[in-house]
Formats: structure tokens, C-alpha cells, sequence
């Protein structure tokens, strides 16, 4: 029987962090560029 692999869950928790800080998803139109979480977005999946 082959051994499953898990999923690997990453949930990243900020204070006073809106969704539009976040260039994955406001595209940086906002100003702000954060590249590291944007290619983990890109690699997984967004809620």
C-alpha cells in the first residue's frame, strides 16, 4: 500500500494587513509589492 502525502497548509496571519496589501491579489496597484507571498500564491491555492 503506497503512503499518502500530506498537504502542506501555510496560513499566514498579519495585524492590520488588508487584503489589498497583498500584491497577489491587488496586482501591486495599491503600491505595495510582496513578492515571497505572491509566489506562494502562485504555487498554491488562494482563498
Amino acid at each position: 500500500m503506497a503512503k499518502q502525502k500530506q498537504p502542506n497548509i501555510l496560513i499566514i496571519w498579519g495585524d492590520d494587513i488588508g487584503i489589498t496589501n497583498l500584491s497577489c491579489y491587488s496586482d501591486g496597484l495599491m503600491g505595495y509589492r510582496t513578492p515571497n507571498i505572491d509566489r506562494i500564491a502562485n504555487e498554491g491555492m488562494r482563498f
